[in-house]
């Protein structure tokens, strides 16, 4: 049992933050600042471009920590039935949420740069 903790607290660590920092851009989402934030000139271009932008960086890490939270379940029970000494299955889930954070924000200034090219024009 003490396996399946450490193991699920090693790999939740993530997925964790993403939920949290989802809830709060998709129920907080802060005005305008130089403090907090995704904060480029693009987002911050317009209050309506920012607050479009973070819903929708919410909703991107909202589904990302649960897909990745879920993984981290799995990871650990399989490791934990299984006894496996391997952490390979870990370093997967690692590689994963790197990669959907930074598509998430990859693709949130995208959609900031198509909403300023449509306000424009």
């Amino acid at each position: 049992m003490a396996d399946f903790l450490c193991n699920f607290l090693q790999t939740f660590d993530v997925p964790l933050f993403m939920l949290i920092f989802a809830y709060f851009l998709l129920k907080r989402t802060p005005k305008i600042n130089g403090d907090w934030g995704f904060r480029t000139k693009a987002i911050q271009s317009s209050e309506t471009v920012w607050n479009n932008a973070h819903r929708l960086w919410g909703k991107f890490l909202l589904i990302s920590g649960i897909v990745t939270g879920t993984a981290a379940l799995l990871i650990s029970v399989h490791l934990g039935i299984t006894g496996n000494v391997s952490h390979t299955p870990m370093h997967i889930q690692w590689v994963i949420q790197s990669a959907l954070l930074v598509s998430s924000l990859i693709v949130t200034e995208q959609y900031a740069r198509k909403s300023n090219k449509q306000a424009i024009t």
